[in-house]
């Protein structure tokens, strides 16, 4: 007799469960698939309720709020503050902008006066008239510069070369020209070169025409050099033909020589030696009275004084000497003539 074989239950109960999950994932599909197209709803701001803080953090938002207006109004005080400054600064530049433009302007070379303002060759009071003039160029070596350092580093090794350079001894040149130029046409000219010597620069007195082709080229080779002489060079002046001559001497201060041993420095006792080689002021002054005393000054003696640093006695001492032979005396611009 054959035996019954009895059933597993497990198996049923396993499809059951399996079926029951595939319908569940089904539905889940589904419900999802159907709300896909509609869109979420976002409650609107009046229908958030926020609730009220506390009174404490009130009262510090009111606080923060007090202290944002101060920064805000400091800030706007400071901008204020910062622009002004700004346009104080503009202004203070534009002031030193038209101060420097001034004095570049002020700096730059003026116009130059034409050689004769008149035919007679006057310009501010200095007239070139006579038919007879003798010209005295001082050629010692502070004709070099006014500087009374640049003078004396130049005299320790005077040379033509430097001399060219010189905007001094270049204006006393010019000046030596315009007194030529400025002088009547029927005039007669002499003119000598002097420091501790006078050197003629001709013979003879020579015409104006004449004159002025040769001045130019004559007073080339020659450059400052050596002590002022300033006796020796009115003794040529006043001496023969040109004794009644009106003389036109171009220095730039007060005679600085008697040679050693000279009568004048053994009289004078402001004129004592100087271990140094220097002559003092109060002896310049001397020297010159005791020059002039020494000639004849018939004719009016005009002095064209040039700039030189610390010899402040030599315009009121010319000025003496020219009122008293009826001349004058002139301190020309450096751009002159």
């Amino acid at each position: 007799m054959k035996t019954r074989r009895e059933f597993a239950l497990g198996t049923t109960a396993f499809i059951d469960v399996m079926a029951c999950g595939l319908g569940a994932v089904l539905l889940l599909f589904v419900l999802v698939e159907f709300n896909a197209g509609e869109e979420p709803v976002v409650p609107s701001a009046a229908e958030v309720q926020v609730p009220n803080p506390p009174n404490g953090t009130k009262d510090d938002l009111d606080i923060i709020q007090s202290e944002i207006n101060d920064l805000v109004d400091l800030v706007a005080t400071l901008e204020v503050s910062l622009l002004e400054r700004q346009i104080r600064r503009s202004d203070l530049t534009q002031r030193v902008s038209d101060a420097q433009k001034a004095r570049e302007n002020s700096r730059q070379t003026p116009p130059q006066p034409e050689p004769t303002n008149t035919p007679s060759g006057q310009l501010i009071g200095l007239t070139v008239s006579d038919r007879s003039i003798v010209i005295l160029l001082d050629i010692s070596a502070s004709m070099y510069s006014e500087s009374i350092e640049e003078a004396l580093y130049y005299s320790l090794a005077p040379s033509q070369l430097l001399a060219q350079k010189s905007a001094k001894w270049l204006q006393a040149k010019r000046i030596a020209s315009w007194i030529i130029e400025a002088a009547p046409e029927t005039a007669v000219i002499n003119i000598a070169l002097f420091n501790d010597k006078v050197k003629p620069l001709w013979l003879r007195a020579k015409k104006k025409s004449e004159a002025k082709l040769d001045v130019s080229k004559l007073l080339s080779p020659f450059f400052p050099d050596g002590p002022t002489n300033l006796q020796e060079g009115l003794k040529w002046a006043t001496s023969g033909a040109r004794a009644s001559a009106s003389i036109y001497i171009i220095t730039d201060g007060l005679p600085t020589a008697p040679k050693p041993g000279n009568v004048v420095t053994r009289n004078l006792t402001d004129c004592r030696a100087d271990p140094k080689g220097f002559v003092s002021g109060p002896c310049r002054l001397k020297i010159l009275a005791d020059s002039a005393s020494r000639v004849s000054l018939r004719s009016p003696v005009n002095v064209i004084l040039l700039p030189l640093e610390g010899d402040p006695l030599a315009a009121p001492a010319y000025w003496e000497l020219s009122k008293s032979t009826g001349g004058t005396v002139f301190i020309p611009d450096r751009s002159w003539p």
